[in-house]
This record gives C-alpha cells, structure tokens and sequence, in this order.
C-alpha cells in the first residue's frame, strides 16, 4: 500500500479550523441493488451506474482526499462496507481487456477513496485502473484530474501527480490549478505554487481559501515539514 499524505502537513500560522456546517451523515446504502437482472430474463446482470454514481458522490464529500471526514465510527463502517462492495463488483468488469473507460474511471476513483480508507489493496487497483484508462484515452480530462489528486495525496508520487495535473488544468479543470499549488509547494517550488495560486484564483476570485495561500506564501507564513 502508498503511504498517505499524512507524513506531511502544511501548517498556516494563526490559521483555525472551521466546523462544519449542515453536516448530513454519510447513507446507508445497499450497493448489490446497483446490479440489476436483465429484463431479457436470461439472468445476467447489469450494472446500473445512475445507483454507484449516488453512492459514489456521497463517498466523495467524504473520502475524496485524505484523511477522510467522517463524525463517526459507524459511519466511517458504512464507506469501508460500500468500498468494498463497489469493489468486489467492478473487479470483474473492469478486469476484461474491453472494459469501457467510464467503468475504468470509477473503478480507479473509487479505489482511490478506498486507499484513503486505509483498505488494503486499494492502491495498487487504483494506479491499475487508471493507467488503463490513460492509456485507452490519453485525454481524458476527468480521468488525469482523478489520478492527478490520488497521485499528490501520496507520500512518494507527487512528482508523478504533476503531469496529470498539468493536463486537466490544460483541458479545462480549473481546480486542477489549485491541487498544483499545493503540490508545488510540498516540493519546494513555491514561485510555481503561487503561479497555480494566482491563476487559480483569476478563475474564482471568490475562494478566500486560496488568496489566503497566496498571502501566506508570499510572506513566508506558510511552510511544510515532515513527520
């Protein structure tokens, strides 16, 4: 398994954390209903992506970067009982020679929460799905900007994050700008971390989050040290 990101922590001096507001738990969810019988009645199964989608986004708000926030044990339970799940069936899928890239991209992403998860196996199958879907579709914008963000929140690839980053900003995802900010300043480069910065924020100009890391950059109130 890839070491987490958790070995680096980038401190902001007099900076607080902010609770959350409107918190809603994470589902309770069945993902075996997202595979239905076929209507043919030869009973094979499909799988309906308008059900892992749901269950997909609310693991997202969750478990998109790492650590994951989750409020209890038995909800963090649930995301690690529905990774699994999705998994066990994607695997199959996935796994042929012809697999499709929307199956691939949420196969990759979806292993990608589950590293976070600390789900062993998780991202070996992630870097798997992804590169397959590169390699069918060397442009695809959301899959280089999902693998992008799982590569940076790594120990030890985020030089490897880059280029996949550089390649959704360059496709249109703004927010890319905004993780290679960030990944440019956990390598050292802060005059590339504020060129990302402030692009980013010519883009969303309302992100306070952002100008607040361009202030602190440039006064030197931001640093990143290893533990």
């Amino acid at each position: 398994m890839l070491k987490h990101l958790l070995v680096i922590t980038i401190i902001l001096t007099c900076a607080t954390a902010q609770p959350q507001k409107g918190y809603v738990e994470y589902g309770d969810y069945d993902a075996r209903k997202c595979l239905k019988i076929a209507k043919a009645g030869d009973g094979k199964e499909s799988l309906d992506l308008k059900c892992v989608d749901g269950i997909m986004d609310d693991l997202a708000k969750r478990a998109k970067g790492f650590p994951p926030q989750f409020r209890s044990k038995k909800e963090l339970g649930r995301a690690e009982r529905d990774v699994k799940m999705l998994s066990a069936i994607f695997d199959p899928i996935a796994a042929k020679d012809d697999a499709e890239v929307e199956i691939l991209l949420r196969a990759g992403f979806l292993n990608s929460m589950g590293h976070n998860l600390d789900i062993a196996g998780s991202a070996e199958k992630a870097i798997n799905y992804f590169e397959r879907l590169l390699k069918k579709e060397p442009d695809h914008v959301k899959g280089n900007y999902l693998y992008g963000i799982f590569l940076a929140a790594t120990a030890t690839k985020q030089k490897e994050s880059v280029k996949y980053l550089e390649k959704a900003y360059q496709l249109g995802i703004v927010d890319a700008a905004y993780t290679l900010g960030l990944v440019h300043l956990i390598l050292g480069d802060k005059n590339k971390s504020l060129e990302y910065f402030e692009a980013y924020v010519r883009s969303k100009p309302d992100d306070e989050m952002a100008k607040s890391m361009i202030e602190r950059i440039k006064s030197g109130k931001v640093e990143v040290k290893r533990r």
